[in-house]
C-alpha cells in the first residue's frame, strides 16, 4: 500500500454534543487533512442529528453522515464500515481530541506494508489520581492464559509491536477489517459493547503487525461514571470471555477457563481476585461483582457454544 491511501476517520456518537464537537474541531487543525469523516448517530439523537444537519459544510474536510435506529457502538461501526470501501479507517472516539500530527503519524506508519494496524495512548484527562499517568513497561498483550495488559492509556516508553490496540485511538487496513461480532452487543446500558477492539485485533493479527506508537496519542474525556457497575461486569465478563473463546486453540481454552475461575482479574472475577477484594470493598460490594462475573461468562461461553454450533453446521 502507497502513501496515497485514504484515510477515513470513523466517528460514531451519541448524545455529547459539545465534547464531539471538539473531536471535529480537532480534526480541522490536522496537518494533514483527513479523506473524509463517517459519522453514525441515533436516529432519535436529535440535538447532534439537528446540529450535523446545519453545519456539515463548515469544516475543511467532507463529513458523511448516517444514522442507526439501534442501540450501541456494535452497530454504528458496522454501519460506518459499510460506507468505507479502501483505504485506512482510523477510529476515534466522540469525546477525544486528536493532536495536530495525528492523522500525519497514522500515514506514516502505513507506509510499512507488513504494518495492519497501528494505535497509541488515550491520555484519561478527568483522571484525579495525582500519579496519574504512571510509566509501564508492558502495553496491549495478552498472555497465554487470557490476561489481558492494557496500559493505553498510561505512559508507555518506545513505539512498539503489540496484541491489542485500543478503540478510542486506533487504524487499520480497511482490507483486513472484519464487520463487528453482533453478539458483543450489550443487553443494558443502550447496547454499548465492550471487547470489540479485542475482537477486531485478535481478528488481524494474522495479516500483519500491530504497531503502538506513543506518539500518536490522543487526550480522551472519557466518562463512564453513568455505568452501572454490576451489569457493566456482567457485560464485560459475557463479551472477554466469548471472544477468548472464539480465538484461542483448545490448550489455551483450558488454561484461560482454569485461570479465571482459580485467580481471575478484574474481567473475569476469580476466586483468589474475590477475596482480594473483601478488604478494600468489602463482602456485599465484593460477592455482587463476583457474581456479575460469573454469570456474565457462563453466559459467555453459551454464547461461544452457539457460535461455535453455527459454524459446524455450514461446514
Amino acid at each position: 500500500m502507497n502513501n496515497t491511501s485514504p484515510i477515513t476517520v470513523l466517528i460514531p456518537t451519541w448524545k455529547r454534543l459539545q465534547k464531539f464537537k471538539v473531536a471535529l474541531q480537532s480534526l480541522e487543525k490536522q496537518s494533514l487533512l483527513p479523506d473524509r469523516v463517517v459519522v453514525i448517530s441515533r436516529d432519535i439523537d436529535l440535538e447532534t442529528n439537528q446540529w450535523l444537519e446545519k453545519n456539515l459544510t463548515l469544516f475543511n474536510y467532507p463529513i458523511e453522515h448516517y444514522q442507526v435506529d439501534q442501540p450501541g457502538v456494535i452497530h454504528a461501526e458496522n454501519e460506518g464500515l459499510k460506507h468505507i470501501k479502501e483505504g485506512i479507517v482510523a477510529f476515534l472516539d466522540d469525546d477525544a481530541e486528536a493532536p495536530p500530527n495525528w492523522i500525519s503519524l497514522i500515514r506514516d506508519e502505513f507506509t510499512d506494508p507488513s504494518i495492519v494496524g497501528v494505535g497509541g495512548p488515550d491520555y484519561i484527562v478527568h483522571e484525579k489520581d495525582r500519579s496519574y499517568p504512571k510509566t509501564c513497561s508492558q502495553v496491549g498483550q495478552l498472555t497465554y492464559f487470557g490476561k489481558v495488559i492494557g496500559n493505553h492509556h498510561q505512559n508507555i516508553l518506545g513505539r512498539r509491536e503489540v496484541s491489542i490496540l485500543k478503540g478510542v485511538n486506533m487504524a487499520f487496513r480497511r482490507k483486513e477489517l472484519p464487520f463487528l461480532d453482533k453478539a458483543l452487543s450489550s443487553e443494558h446500558h443502550l447496547g454499548n459493547g465492550s471487547q470489540w477492539e479485542l475482537d477486531l485485533c485478535l481478528h488481524v493479527q494474522n495479516k500483519g503487525k500491530l504497531i503502538f506508537n506513543p506518539e500518536l496519542k490522543v487526550n480522551h474525556y472519557s466518562n463512564h461514571s453513568h455505568f452501572n457497575r454490576y451489569l457493566n461486569q456482567r457485560n464485560n465478563a459475557h463479551n472477554i470471555v466469548y471472544v477468548l473463546m472464539k480465538h484461542f486453540s483448545w490448550d489455551r481454552k483450558l488454561a484461560y477457563l482454569c485461570y479465571i475461575i482459580l485467580i481471575g482479574n478484574q474481567q473475569n472475577i476469580g476466586l483468589l481476585k474475590f477475596l482480594s477484594l473483601i478488604p478494600r470493598l468489602g463482602v456485599k460490594d465484593s460477592y455482587h461483582l463476583f457474581l456479575n462475573s460469573c454469570i456474565g461468562a457462563f453466559f459467555g461461553l453459551k454464547t461461544y457454544r452457539k457460535t461455535y454450533r453455527k459454524n459446524l453446521m455450514r461446514v
